[in-house]
């Protein structure tokens, strides 16, 4: 899939939630993950955001997240850091890639 990341981001994709369920766990490593989980914040926690904005994880790690997001994030690291690792591993697997003639210059 070819889409203009300099462009305003759709919320939903279907297609790019699949490989982000298909990636291993950012928690335990278990693959496929399962679950594309949507980052959260306490700023931004009941706003939804892109489907861009998430990562993989399986259904026990993805709980344990929803119970204590700052814990887990002490623990694993934090969850904008393993949203930037998947699309970059999506970026470089050919899933996402910029399209230079709708891409804009600044």
């Amino acid at each position: 899939m070819i889409i203009d990341l300099v462009a305003v981001l759709p919320l939903i994709d279907d297609a790019y939630r699949a490989f982000v369920r298909n990636r291993p766990c950012c928690g335990c490593g278990v693959e496929p993950a399962g679950d594309a989980h949507h980052r959260i914040s306490d700023r931004f926690a009941a706003m939804r955001v892109t489907d861009y904005h998430t990562m993989p994880l399986c259904r026990s790690c993805h709980e344990r997240l929803h119970a204590d997001w700052r814990l887990w994030e002490e623990m694993h690291g934090p969850q904008w850091r393993h949203v930037a690792q998947t699309l970059t591993e999506a970026i470089r697997l050919g899933v996402l890639a910029v399209n230079a003639k709708l891409a804009r210059v600044v």
